[in-house]
């Protein structure tokens, strides 16, 4: 993309600018620049190669810095390498087993794996009187995986380990302090100067100046805003810092730039009524994994929770500009001023949504369309929902079956306890992000068989944005 040597193989070197491909830059290169503005016949490293500007358009522009090169000797500078693909180990929902964190800990021995993203609940349910608690060997998972792998490891709070925890005395604040503790090494930005919430920011370099970003949104503000209604209501709660946080952090972005937000709960909710889709189709049998069709997703919230991210999402997507309130759903029915203001900025490339929570292994787009009819305008906008990592129920009423996995019938096959018999307890999904080809592949890790057996060890989808 510019005036410079990069590496071609070992021992060997190319000089970009060379469209001629004869290791040297001069008159016929110059020659060939304007035989492609001319009659543009080339293939398509040389298309490439020819935007010497960096403007993404080849044109007269290319070709007056390639003479100017040509006659002044201009000197040249070493290309910084590209990284044309990023991969990341996610898994989620452990619930007190260690199965699957260990078995990210060897995978984490390949260097090629980028980051390990936990996306919440590690604690195991307080169900029917039991106690809530961060178990000895999930704690020695994280903190092993801090020892040798900090520097790759990331995570958030789900709702059971805010909500239950009480070990860290159900606040907040206690499963901040344990996330923080675990990503000493992590190297992200922190988004709440008080230390309470635990949003925080991670930029990956791409090239000089191309970076992949991944967000990760704190969804259990109970300290700053207060907790939801119910004892076993477990909604997301968003304080105002927060969202002006994650919009301010939005801006930041250039066209260049990639963008993941992590976060536990799902990003989109359906209060409009109708078939629970999630639950009904995605969530059963042989679609427990990962879907093969792009399906909708319906998550019903309460009716007072608007579809807050995705709202944001559209309009800086969209480059749109637009104010409203968010209501949250605690005690004080506190409320947000979402000023989604993008009016003017030029949006990144979106990748996707990435959590758990409702333990399934899903990749799906938001539905163009509500139950209503109503055009949504979620377009762009990609999920992407793993199993628990060491369990996992195609239902709702996975609190009401949980109490079977505290004893030995844990890995009892009963249709909904396990995938497969043969398979491990525990499930990742590896996801490969290659910015060249623009496609995304999740490759399984553990569990690949729906109980019914069919096998779902991979899958793979475009992004387009």
């Amino acid at each position: 993309m510019v005036l410079a040597i990069s590496p071609l193989d070992a021992g060997a070197h190319t000089i970009m600018g060379d469209l001629n491909g004869d290791g040297k830059v001069g008159i016929p290169d110059i020659t060939a620049l304007v035989d492609y503005l001319l009659f543009k016949d080339s293939s398509h490293e040389f298309i490439v190669s020819a935007d010497v500007s960096k403007d993404r358009i080849i044109d007269i522009v290319d070709l007056t810095i390639l003479i100017d090169y040509v006659l002044h000797d201009v000197p040249v500078q070493p290309l910084e390498p590209e990284q044309v693909s990023f991969t990341l180990l996610h898994l989620s929902d452990s619930h007190g087993y260690a199965e699957g964190l260990n078995q990210a800990i060897r995978e984490l021995e390949d260097n090629s794996i980028d980051a390990l993203l936990f996306t919440g609940d590690w604690t195991r349910h307080a169900i029917e009187g039991r106690t809530a608690i961060t178990t000895t060997a999930t704690a020695t998972a994280f903190n092993e995986i801090k020892s040798k792998y900090g520097n790759r490891f990331l995570m958030l709070a789900g709702n059971h380990d805010v909500y239950d925890n009480k070990t860290v005395g159900q606040t907040q604040s206690g499963a901040t302090a344990a996330i923080k503790g675990w990503m000493a090494n992590s190297d992200v930005n922190w988004g709440d100067d008080s230390g309470m919430a635990s949003y925080w920011y991670k930029d990956y370099s791409l090239t000089s100046t191309r970076k992949l970003r991944i967000i990760a949104l704190d969804q259990y503000e109970t300290t700053n805003v207060g907790k939801p209604i119910g004892d076993w209501n477990y909604q997301p709660i968003y304080s105002q810092a927060q969202i002006d946080w994650l919009i301010a952090r939005l801006k930041e972005l250039s066209a260049d730039d990639y963008l993941i937000i992590a976060l536990h709960e799902p990003a989109y909710n359906d209060t409009s009524g109708g078939v629970n889709t999630m639950e009904a189709v995605a969530m059963a049998d042989d679609n427990l994994w990962c879907s093969a069709d792009f399906s909708k997703f319906n998550y019903r919230g309460a009716e007072e929770c608007r579809n807050l991210l995705p709202n944001i999402m559209r309009n800086y997507l969209n480059s749109q500009s637009e104010c409203w309130q968010h209501i949250n759903l605690d005690m004080d029915t506190t409320t947000i001023t979402v000023n989604a203001d993008f009016h003017g900025n030029t949006p990144c490339h979106f990748l996707f949504y990435i959590g758990g929570h409702r333990h399934c292994d899903i990749v799906h787009e938001l539905p163009l369309v509500d139950n209503y009819g109503h055009a949504t305008g979620f377009d762009q906008q990609m999920m992407l929902h793993i199993a628990a990592a060491d369990w996992t129920v195609p239902s709702s009423k996975d609190d009401d079956l949980l109490i079977e996995y505290e004893d030995a019938s844990r890995y009892e096959k009963n249709g909904y306890l396990k995938a497969d018999e043969n398979d491990p307890d525990y499930r990742i999904n590896k996801v490969v992000i290659n910015f060249t080809s623009r496609q995304v592949t999740l490759l399984r890790i553990g569990a690949t068989h729906t109980h019914h057996g069919t096998v779902r060890d991979a899958f793979e989808f475009s992004f387009t944005n």
